[in-house]
């Protein structure tokens, strides 16, 4: 979803910006609803919600902003306007980057590529 090299980046320059903290969510979920009345359907949805967020924190000021674009220029635009609001000078030391995911706490019994295709779902 995110390259880690455009997260390392888009981390680092924040950093460089003066961000005691800086970090990066990416998000997608996909969905589908059937909606029914009566046995009847009645509408049927179906989307993917894709997301990416950057916090930067200022001491004890938080500041967050976020776009559903993966590109490296983008990340680094919303860095640097983030940053803008609180500029400071530049953190003098760089951690290794650490790229992980968080586990599943709620894993889906079924997942969407197995489950059934909607259309069989609302035949009748």
């Amino acid at each position: 979803m995110l390259n880690s090299q455009t997260a390392e980046s888009v981390i680092d320059h924040a950093l460089s910006l003066g961000a005691d903290f800086a970090e990066l969510f990416v998000e997608k979920n996909a969905t589908n609803v059937v909606s029914t009345l009566s046995d009847e359907v009645q509408s049927v949805e179906s989307g993917i919600n894709f997301g990416i967020g950057l916090r930067l924190v200022y001491g004890s000021k938080v500041l967050y902003g976020y776009t559903n674009k993966t590109d490296q220029d983008e990340l680094l635009r919303i860095a640097s306007v983030l940053a803008a609001k609180d500029l400071r000078d530049p953190v003098s030391t760089k951690n290794a980057f650490n790229c992980s995911q968080i586990p599943d706490i709620h894993p889906a019994r079924k997942i969407l590529s197995l489950d059934a295709e909607i259309e069989s779902k609302i035949a009748s």
